[in-house]
């Protein structure tokens, strides 16, 4: 996905919030992506997905509402760590039980 690609918001969203998203969006989706390979198993396709899902995620949680607050910036790093991590994790146990 690229950048410019912003995903559909899970809940309205003021023009304001929208305006702060997208911008996140812009600025932060490849350095997600690139932070999300670290911690996951290191396949662009499912870093790609978690970040997705956390921009979702945010949308949805309404964190939005100060600007130049750091919160949601924090938020989107903490939810793509913990998806990458799940992930691999779940892998981790199909490669068990399938060993």
């Amino acid at each position: 996905m690229a950048a410019d690609a912003f995903p559909e918001p899970a809940v309205p969203l003021s023009p304001e919030q929208q305006a702060r998203l997208s911008a996140l969006f812009t600025q932060y989706y490849d350095p997600l992506c690139a932070y999300a390979c670290r911690w996951g198993t290191g396949l662009l396709t499912d870093a790609e997905d978690a970040v997705q899902d956390a921009f979702v995620l945010l949308s949805a949680n309404a964190v939005l509402d100060v600007p130049g607050d750091d919160r949601p910036l924090g938020y989107l790093y903490t939810t793509v760590r913990g998806r990458m991590m799940n992930g691999a994790r779940d892998l981790a146990t199909v490669r068990r039980q399938h060993a």
